[in-house]
């Protein structure tokens, strides 16, 4: 099964992204791919500086294991989405602000995962794109922060199969927000409680 992981403000070697998701999904056997932006030409880390390894410079490549399409970013602007407001409420597919949904749909994925509202809007527009011909794929959103409660996202979240948010008092107001959307928490850190049980199992026991 085919995933395509879609992220525009996050880099490609974002340990969320990276890491903990796209490696651990190659591992379970999905043929995995990340759509990651450039700026002025070249992919950036973690800490957002250039990167210059000639190996990351190409279009695509292919990094442990993941594959990698990559373009150049297009900063969002207020005016970016009213216009995708505009394309989500009549159903068009003809506004895209960079090539992000062009590449994205070249992998011709089966599950289309979103790091960030800008880039759910792709996600959203792929999976109807892809049902006009037949083909029905499944959007996530992972939600890396709690996003304000807007039209835009709310018309987004009609499209989205699944959630993934970053802590259970997150997960508790989006469950209020959207009831038919089943959520998962996946910790950008290890949660409290499961650090505090490992403790008290791993204390010496006095007898």
């Amino acid at each position: 099964m085919k995933v395509c992981k879609l992220i525009r403000k996050h880099s490609f070697k974002d340990v969320r992204v990276f890491e903990k998701e796209a490696i651990s999904l190659k591992k379970l056997g999905y043929d995995v791919t990340i759509v990651a932006g450039k700026t002025r030409g070249v992919v950036f880390g973690p800490n957002r500086s250039s990167i210059k390894d000639p190996a990351f410079k190409k279009d695509s490549f292919e990094y442990k294991g993941i594959k990698f399409l990559t373009y150049d970013i297009v900063e969002i602007t207020y005016t970016h989405i009213n216009k995708m407001i505009k394309a989500l409420e009549t159903n068009t597919q003809n506004y895209f602000p960079d090539k992000l949904y062009e590449k994205a749909l070249s992998t011709n994925a089966d599950i289309y995962h979103a790091h960030e509202l800008h880039t759910l809007y792709e996600a959203v527009q792929i999976k109807r794109t892809l049902r006009k011909k037949g083909k029905n794929v499944k959007v996530i959103f992972d939600a890396h922060e709690l996003e304000a409660n807007s039209k835009f996202l709310t018309l987004l979240m009609k499209e989205v199969d699944h959630l993934i948010t970053v802590s259970d008092s997150i997960k508790e107001i989006y469950q209020k927000r959207y009831p038919n959307v089943p959520i998962t928490v996946i910790y950008n850190t290890p949660s409290y409680q499961e650090e505090l049980q490992k403790d008290k199992t791993s204390l010496p026991s006095h007898k």
